[in-house]
């Protein structure tokens, strides 16, 4: 187990990619787009830099959210799988990110 938690979480803090609210899901993250959708990895990520940055200044959830699915919209906007990816980056954040809005984490 640990020498997958390790080829998780490395690659994420040699390439500084941050999309997710720990180091897993940040892995996750950077391991589906660098797979089918490799040349929008750094949309993606200044996606949720934006995002982070957003919900730190409390610029509104709402309005941080809908910034942020026009990003992923826009970041995805290839082929179908990394509009998925988009998708379901915004949806991550509109189901999920209220705790972290509230508490200030991302």
């Amino acid at each position: 187990m640990l020498p997958l938690l390790l080829f998780l979480t490395i690659p994420s803090l040699l390439f500084a990619f941050d999309c997710g609210s720990d180091p897993i899901q940040n892995s996750l993250s950077e391991m589906v787009i660098k797979i089918d959708c490799p040349a929008r990895l750094d949309a993606f990520n200044n996606c949720c830099t934006a995002h982070d940055r957003c919900y730190a200044a409390k610029a509104g959830r709402e309005n941080c959210d809908e910034i942020f699915c026009d990003c992923t919209t826009q970041a995805g906007n290839v082929n179908l799988q990394c509009q998925a990816h988009g998708r379901n980056f915004c949806g991550m954040v509109r189901n999920f990110g209220s705790l972290a809005y509230a508490t200030g984490r991302k």
